[in-house]
């Protein structure tokens, strides 16, 4: 699953304020240039609500780790890297800490986003972008309230990314998105061996400040350009077990966001098939997100677990602006 939202989810539209920048489209800055998608937020990740994994998505999941998994305590390492054909390189790791509570567990999170500096498709030549660049914390929690039901919450305290524009040495434009208040609620269900789902309501009020210098506009004094807008995300999903250790898994997802020049709604379907390679949890699974095809596995040994995803196509929606990409993680995690 590993590809996190909580940094990556603005990234997108902080780097289409900077390319419109580029284009002299100065009174307009369009943060749907680039769409929703995101380095990472649906490229090689398993989104599937309805399973619990110690980085699911879904808080709710986490109680059902501890209640069917016997999950305890433990840490986890991911490291993503996503290459652009025409744009820059994006690298991107997040550790995760969980620890168990009364009927519950609870996950401490930091992430980390780092790109380089190279042209892109969407700039004219010779201008290079740094594509956002920052960190993340989260506290989740997941609680049981009897068996087959859990909640869980999340809440961001920090989350900060920072981007820039360059004519060859020349700084043309940069700029800061970060979240202003953000949390996360979901639940899940799972009423017998065969059937479990899931749902999310994630809610971010996002805040940005772009800084175009006098060489981007000509004028002697840099301006200040300053926006507010909110996120609203949706998730339901399901799996189901159709024989034992296979199963088929689904999400359909509602992406909304809104602001002061921009409303736009994504709808995103996910699906694929889980298949669990021992009663230890080694499993690998392949599906199909946002038209591109992904494969993930993890193999478990004792307490430790090692992982991958990768999609040879991860992120469609951005193809027009920095070409195609290639991208994926490995991870490991440890519970004692």
């Amino acid at each position: 699953m590993h590809q996190r939202r909580t940094v990556v989810a603005i990234v997108v539209w902080m780097v289409a304020g900077v390319v419109t920048v580029a284009r002299a489209q100065l009174d307009e800055l369009d943060p749907t240039l680039l769409g929703m998608g995101g380095f990472g937020v649906w490229g090689t990740e398993t989104p599937a609500v309805a399973l619990p994994t110690t980085f699911t998505f879904n808080p709710a999941a986490l109680g059902a780790l501890r209640t069917f998994l016997k999950a305890t305590r433990g840490f986890e390492l991911d490291i993503g890297h996503y290459t652009f054909r025409e744009g820059p390189e994006v690298t991107l790791n997040v550790v995760n800490f969980f620890f168990p509570v009364k009927n519950g567990l609870v996950r401490l999170s930091r992430f980390g986003l780092h790109s380089s500096t190279a042209e892109a498709r969407a700039l004219p030549v010779g201008v290079t972008a740094r594509l956002p660049s920052g960190n993340a914390l989260e506290i989740s929690y997941g609680y049981q309230l009897n068996p087959q039901w859990h909640v869980g919450l999340v809440l961001v305290p920090i989350e900060k990314v920072r981007t820039l524009l360059k004519d060859g040495d020349v700084l043309l434009a940069h700029g800061e998105a970060k979240s202003r208040f953000q949390w996360r609620a979901g639940v899940h269900y799972q009423p017998n061996e065969q059937w479990s789902a899931g749902a999310v309501l994630a809610w971010e009020r996002l805040g940005s400040r772009v800084e175009l210098q006098p060489a981007a506009t000509g004028l002697p004094v840099p301006i200040e350009v300053t926006r507010k807008y909110r996120n609203i995300i949706t998730i339901i999903g399901a799996a189901y077990q159709v024989r034992r250790g296979t199963f088929l898994i689904g999400n359909w997802e509602k992406y909304r966001l809104t602001g002061p020049n921009i409303n736009e709604d994504l709808d995103i379907l996910y699906y694929g098939v889980t298949q669990f390679l021992s009663e230890a949890g080694t499993s690998i699974t392949i599906g199909s997100l946002q038209r591109g095809f992904f494969v993930s596995g993890n193999y478990v040994r004792g307490k430790v677990t090692l992982g991958f995803s990768y999609s040879p196509r991860a992120n469609r929606r951005l193809e027009e602006f920095i070409g195609r990409s290639k991208g994926g993680y490995v991870w490991v995690a440890i519970n004692y």
